[in-house]
Order: structure tokens, then C-alpha cells, then sequence
């Protein structure tokens, strides 16, 4: 039976290097580099390090989804296991919590069942990235292969984003032809003629921004019904892209709206697809 602890949480506390030397199944020492990380107090890690995964206590699948401290809704790297308590994958977050009920939504339990998951408060990209090594390389001192999951060409735990649809978007004026009424008002009537709007970056099938991607695959996934404007086609809309900024009070595209509401940016829509509220507010 699967203990239900604490997970281990460890804070970044700057940019230092430390060397940390691991043991392998042969006695042989492997020396690594990776910024100098301070555990939370009340994580119960006494050493200095990230933790090898093995001394992570795993947690069961209804006590992740069950969990509502947001503890884990921060930086970190995580090990999800079968039913068989076989390792099947390790992964780094951003935030755990929105990985983990991602794999839960996609994937039953006999392919994630548990999980040990290990916060790394505050951390970077490198900093993860070398969280993600060691765990990795740990396993693979253990047993002589990668995680089935982690294997080139699996999907099973990152599946590819459907393609966005071919619809077109909307052009606010005939190139060369100049606009007769302000931007403003153009955006109001938009906005309110059409339940969601997304003005990005780019098309549906060419955005120019891996931001207006993000927000496009994340209404592709709700199967939502929506107008794009591409921002930066000054021909068909020229001045859109400040103007919008002024218009939002937002200072970054991509930017949605439903209903004639201001929603935010990819990064405030995928907290709302986290929690339910856009799908509520879609309806």
C-alpha cells in the first residue's frame, strides 16, 4: 500500500553550481552540476539535494486529485507509476498539479496509478532540466533503460495538439482601403458580435508566437467555437495590435475575450481551463 507523506519540496536559492556525486548499480561515481537548491522546512528532506526519487514517498492518484492546498502547483519534476508500481515516465512542470491532472484526465489508472512528486520552489528552466537528468539517470543506473514513457516517439504522456482548424480570420478592412470609423469602436462591435475572440499572432494554422499556439490548442481542445485576428497584418488591420493594448489595458498578445469581456492572456486562460471556470464561462 502506497504510503500517502508529504512530497519533497525543495527551494532554488540562486544561481551557484554545486557538484553532486551519484552512485550507480557498479559502484561508479557520476558527478553532476546543477544550481545549489535549500529544502522548504516543512518538506521533511533533510539533505541539501534533490532527493534521489526513490527516497520520494509515492502518492496515490486520489490523493493528488483529492489535494487542494496547491502545493504542488508550482515548479518541480514528478515519476508517475502503473498499477504494478513500474515506473513509467518522468517529467518536469512548470506547474505539477496542472501536468498531473492533465495525465489523470488522458490516461486511466493502470497506466498512472501513483506518483512521487518532488517541488522545486522557485526554480528554472535549467534548474528542472537538471532535476529531470538525475531522476532519469537514476532509473536507468536501476534497471538499464528509460522509462517506457520517456522512450523517442511515445506520445502516450505528451500527445500531439490536433492541427487548428482551417477557418479563416477576420480582416477589418480590404488591404489599402482605409479604415472610416476608430479601431476602438471596431474592437467593441468584434468583440460583441462574436461569443470568443482570440486576437494572436499569426493565423489559426501559422501563428507566429508560441504563446498565440498555446492559446489556440487550448480551445481546439474545448471544441469551442471561435474568431481569430491576426495582429500583425497591418494591411487588413493596421494599428491593431497597440490600439488593442490601450483598448485591454493588457500589455501582451495574445488576448481573448468572450461574451464582450476582456478574459486575459494564455497564461490566465490555462489557470481558468485548470480550475473550470472557462469551460463554465463558455457555455
Amino acid at each position: 500500500m502506497l504510503a500517502q507523506t508529504q512530497t519533497a519540496s525543495i527551494h532554488l536559492s540562486g544561481r551557484p553550481r554545486a557538484h553532486v556525486t551519484l552512485g550507480s548499480r557498479n559502484n561508479v561515481r557520476r558527478t553532476l552540476m546543477f544550481p545549489q537548491l535549500r529544502c522548504l522546512p516543512q518538506c521533511g528532506v533533510e539533505n541539501s539535494e534533490v532527493p534521489q526519487m526513490s527516497t520520494v514517498p509515492p502518492l496515490p492518484r486520489d490523493g493528488i486529485l483529492s489535494e487542494r492546498s496547491g502545493r504542488f502547483d508550482r515548479p518541480g519534476v514528478y515519476a508517475a507509476y502503473n498499477a504494478s508500481s513500474d515506473l513509467q515516465y518522468v517529467g518536469i512542470s512548470r506547474s505539477c498539479s496542472k501536468s498531473l491532472q492533465r495525465h489523470f484526465a488522458e490516461l486511466d489508472e493502470e497506466i498512472c496509478a501513483s506518483v512521487r512528486v518532488c517541488v522545486l520552489e522557485g526554480a528554472d528552466r535549467d534548474a528542472l532540466q537538471t532535476a529531470w537528468k538525475q531522476w532519469m539517470q537514476e532509473h536507468i543506473d536501476a534497471v538499464g533503460s528509460i522509462p517506457p514513457g520517456n522512450a523517442k516517439g511515445v506520445t502516450t504522456w505528451n500527445p500531439q495538439p490536433k492541427p487548428p482548424a482551417s477557418k479563416q480570420g477576420i480582416k477589418l478592412t480590404k488591404p489599402g482601403v482605409p479604415l472610416n470609423i476608430p479601431l476602438e469602436q471596431l474592437i467593441t462591435q468584434l468583440v460583441n458580435d462574436f461569443k470568443v475572440v482570440a486576437f494572436i499572432k499569426g493565423s489559426r494554422t501559422e501563428p507566429k508566437c508560441g504563446f498565440s499556439y498555446q492559446l489556440l490548442t487550448t480551445l481546439n481542445s474545448l471544441r469551442v467555437d471561435y474568431e481569430t485576428v491576426d495582429v500583425l497584418d497591418e494591411e487588413s488591420n493596421p494599428g491593431l495590435r497597440e490600439t488593442l493594448k490601450v483598448y485591454s489595458q493588457w500589455p501582451t498578445i495574445p488576448q481573448l475575450y468572450v461574451a464582450g469581456d476582456f478574459v486575459g492572456g494564455t497564461d490566465i486562460v490555462q489557470d481558468m481551463v485548470a480550475t473550470g471556470e472557462l469551460q463554465r464561462l463558455l457555455r
